[in-house]
């Protein structure tokens, strides 16, 4: 086993073995990472063109480069052309790329990676700060606190109210199901 697949089954093991500990939205659920809707997965490299490129990816990576599946945990990094340009364990590429100030890109790597292989669901996150209507906050900044706004109008209820489609549990995500 080489030192990059240590790397993603530790990585893999660590995210199945936290929680929610006070985290705003649950990233893991079951053992699954959970990645943003509409994340790509890897597509496979077709070609066998990628064995003949060089087998580390350190310092080769340019700005504008693709990365596609060559195996369980090896990519190869493709050009604009789509001419490989190396290949890679996809643990030592997100160090390169983050090492070389793409955090955001490895991330994005990472994640596409995690839903190829089967180990991630997309999940569409909500607002996670949402803001009250500005109607709202001018009807509590005139209220006395009992439903009565200081010019002497009652304040109206809303006459056909809608239950929340969603739980309020704490950590609950609902997932699909995995195929």
């Amino acid at each position: 086993m080489t030192n990059g697949m240590i790397r993603v089954l530790c990585l893999a093991a660590l995210a199945a073995s936290t929680g929610c500990i006070g985290a705003p939205v649950d990233h893991e659920h079951d053992g699954v990472a959970v990645v943003p809707e509409g994340t790509q997965p890897l597509e496979e490299f077709e070609s066998d063109a990628w064995q003949s490129a060089p087998r580390s990816c350190r310092d080769r990576l340019p700005e504008d480069v693709e990365f596609r599946l060559v195996g369980q945990s090896l990519v190869v990094a493709i050009d604009a052309s789509g001419a490989p340009i190396c290949t890679d364990e996809i643990a030592d590429v997100e160090d390169e790329l983050a090492s070389s100030g793409r955090a955001e890109e490895s991330r994005r790597l990472r994640e596409s990676y995690l839903l190829s292989v089967g180990l991630a669901v997309p999940v569409r996150w909500g607002d996670p700060s949402p803001q009250p209507s500005t109607e709202a906050c001018k009807v509590r900044a005139a209220s006395d606190g009992h439903g009565r706004v200081r010019d002497g109008n009652t304040l109206a209820a809303d006459p056909s109210p809608q239950p929340s489609t969603q739980p309020r549990e704490q950590c609950r995500t609902e997932m699909p199901a995995l195929p």
